[in-house]
């Protein structure tokens, strides 16, 4: 990728490394880095990068087409990830800034726009639903709950549940910082005891969206 053009890019009005770091789930020194030369662009960050900076030429050729909606619903994607909780799930390129495979897609749910916003305080473009995999995050999550996931906020403060890329799959565990740390660490907890923790650096660490809501059968 020509980090010129993409500093350019990244000056145009409306565009900013904050936010590019914002979506790529990464601190913002890491832009920073990469724009510099120190840090190299990893494959998964591509699709991400040229979306956000470039538009339309960052597209993938297999998006799905829009969302079907109406004035009293909006349609949220529900994605075939196999987000299992204690890992698996399909690779991270199937996961890119709006442009998720249309085989990825295995359904819609409708929701009222005000529920989403108000409630939720989330943008319908940023919502995706994932079914809930394995027993690390039980009693707080099992194994066939549906979340949505938001997208747009993947910045772990305040602390909470987030979907995250492991190297493996998409699994959803509780972020929390560890303030005074240099590198800043994220503690990657799972609430069922039987898992460990563990720490992670926040320039290692890849979050997909934070989880804002779950529906499961009584």
């Amino acid at each position: 990728m020509d980090l010129d053009l993409l500093r350019k890019a990244l000056n145009a009005p409306g565009k900013s490394q904050a936010e590019l770091a914002r979506r790529l789930g990464r601190h913002p020194t890491t832009v920073t880095n990469i724009l510099k030369g120190k840090r190299e662009i990893k494959a998964r960050e591509i699709p991400i990068i040229q979306r956000y900076a470039f538009g339309a030429a960052g597209a993938t050729p297999n998006e799905p087409s829009p969302m079907p909606s109406t004035a009293d619903a909006v349609a949220i994607r529900e994605l075939d990830l196999r987000a299992g909780l204690g890992g698996g799930g399909m690779p991270l390129e199937n996961f890119v800034e709006n442009g998720v495979p249309a085989d990825a897609v295995s359904g819609h749910w409708s929701f009222p726009p005000a529920y989403l916003a108000r409630e939720l305080r989330i943008r319908p473009e940023d919502a995706v639903i994932m079914e809930v995999r394995g027993d690390s995050m039980t009693p707080t999550l099992i194994s066939g709950d549906r979340v949505i996931v938001d997208s747009g906020d993947r910045r772990p403060s305040p602390p909470g549940l987030f979907a995250l890329w492991d190297g493996i799959g998409v699994v959803i565990k509780r972020l929390d910082p560890l303030h005074g740390t240099e590198p800043l660490q994220i503690n990657v907890i799972s609430d069922n005891q039987a898992h460990s923790a563990y720490a992670i650096t926040a320039e290692e660490i890849h979050i997909l969206g934070r989880v804002v809501w779950l529906a499961r059968r009584l």
